[in-house]
């Protein structure tokens, strides 16, 4: 008596809203593998067309994302002022970037990316620290 022919098929949605199936077979019998039909995946929230996001300039086109780990965090992109957020998506032109990150009690952080250096939904991330504090908050709100 031969093994059963077993296929696993595992799904891992992927961050980008893509879907990649990984099938593992076992078992002595071999043969084609049948089609597997998937569901049309929803629009991502990634988008680069979603209008909801804000543009730096009327010609930005790249969508880019600022993170920040704590709430609050108020954005600037080449001096144009962004809503306060804990993560955000913006649309900026393909040029030299200045991007600031100010969180409540805390300095101002600040990258800068050529041109060049960056791509559709890179990441800009900021940490804050304790010594990024600043001193004369004696606010107890502080975290």
């Amino acid at each position: 008596m031969r093994p059963p022919h077993r296929t696993t098929a595992l799904l891992h949605v992927l961050r980008t809203g893509v879907i990649a199936v990984t099938i593992f077979t076992t078992g002595c019998e071999t043969g084609p593998l049948k089609d597997v039909h998937l569901p049309a995946l929803p629009s991502s929230p990634f988008s680069d067309d979603d209008p909801s996001v804000r543009k730096i300039t009327p010609d930005a086109s790249i969508p880019i994302l600022l993170l920040s780990n704590k709430q609050n965090t108020a954005f600037t992109v080449n001096g144009e002022v962004l809503n306060e957020a804990k993560s955000l998506k913006v649309k900026v032109p393909h040029e030299p970037l200045t991007i600031t990150a100010k969180a409540p009690c805390y300095r101002a952080l600040e990258q800068r990316a050529d041109a060049n250096g960056f791509a559709p939904m890179s990441q800009f991330e900021f940490t804050f620290a304790l010594w990024d504090k600043e001193p004369s908050t004696g606010r107890h709100d502080c975290t």
